[in-house]
């Protein structure tokens, strides 16, 4: 899944694609150009609630005016919360809570079997992500 991040395309909310040049509403989400004059494209429905404001007010622009937004550098406030949800959004990627659930079980009952590691590797991945963020912009928890 593609995200719009700090002003960043994230594939799989990992991968750095690019920083974004351009944004433009087009019909059912936004075309993003990134710096190599490859396009990408983010439909609404895939945005976190932070894209989603962005997303509404380029269209709310886009429609009152009929042509493409100008060029801008998007402004998203980084805060603890909001990165919090980024990285529940990471682990929801790979675990729901049920399957979260039977992880923790499992752990419970065999502290070294195989999926219960394998899980909690990938949560601590997840925690150390954001702790990272975190740092990088000098916030606390």
């Amino acid at each position: 899944m593609l995200r719009l991040q700090d002003n960043n395309v994230v594939f799989n909310n990992s991968e750095t694609i690019g920083h974004v040049k351009d944004l433009a509403y087009v019909e059912g989400g936004f075309s993003l150009t990134l710096p190599d004059g490859s396009i990408v494209f983010i439909p609404e429905e895939d945005c976190s609630p932070n894209e989603a404001e962005v997303f509404a007010a380029f269209h709310e622009y886009y429609s009152e005016t009929g042509g493409l937004p100008p060029v801008i550098e998007a402004q998203v406030v980084t805060t603890v919360d909001s990165i919090n949800a980024e990285v529940v959004s990471m682990i929801r990627s790979e675990y729901d809570e049920n399957e979260e659930m039977k992880m923790l079980r499992l752990g419970i009952l065999d502290p070294e079997n195989a999926e219960f590691l394998a899980y909690n590797a990938y949560i601590e991945e997840c925690r150390e992500w954001g702790r990272q963020q975190k740092e990088s912009y000098g916030l606390t928890t």
